[in-house]
């Protein structure tokens, strides 16, 4: 049985731990900067606007979904901006994921938001279709990062 919650301050090791999976799984362990008090503040901080939820199988987090809501000036709405989905190997195609992505889009609508947005690595194809699959489309647009203070 799959359970979804609400990840808490408390959480933050068991969330990092499945983010610091989600880095080794895209081999960009390197990249990962933050660590489990950094997750843990960012998860208490109201000002810094990061949720997460988290997907129990038998007591064992496999999986989560971070997001923060932001505005659209072209929608004139806030949407939910989804940073990451992740679901532990050994626990794929088990609708470990599609719980994850349920319960996100329950949330947008507890909090009246009418879209969700995300960025899919274009070499994802299974990624892609799952996420064709829960009805969602793709967009053509590019993703560009400035780093600015480095």
């Amino acid at each position: 049985m799959i359970e979804v919650k609400k990840a808490l301050p408390a959480d933050g090791k068991v969330l990092f731990e499945l983010i610091k999976g989600l880095a080794v799984h895209h081999g960009q362990l390197s990249y990962l900067k933050s660590n489990s008090e950094d997750v843990s503040r960012a998860l208490a901080d109201d000002t810094i606007n990061y949720e997460a939820i988290l997907a129990y199988c038998d007591g064992k987090a496999v999986g989560c979904l971070s997001y923060s809501i932001n505005y659209s000036v072209w929608s004139g709405n806030h949407y939910m901006h989804i940073d990451d989905v992740f679901v532990d190997d050994a626990y794929r195609s088990q609708q470990v994921g599609k719980n994850l992505m349920i319960n996100a889009r329950d949330i947008c609508k507890e909090k009246g938001l009418n879209s969700m947005k995300w960025e899919v690595e274009l070499d994802n194809p299974r990624a892609i279709k799952f996420y064709e699959n829960l009805g969602a489309t793709m967009s053509a647009k590019g993703f560009v990062r400035w780093y600015v203070n480095e």
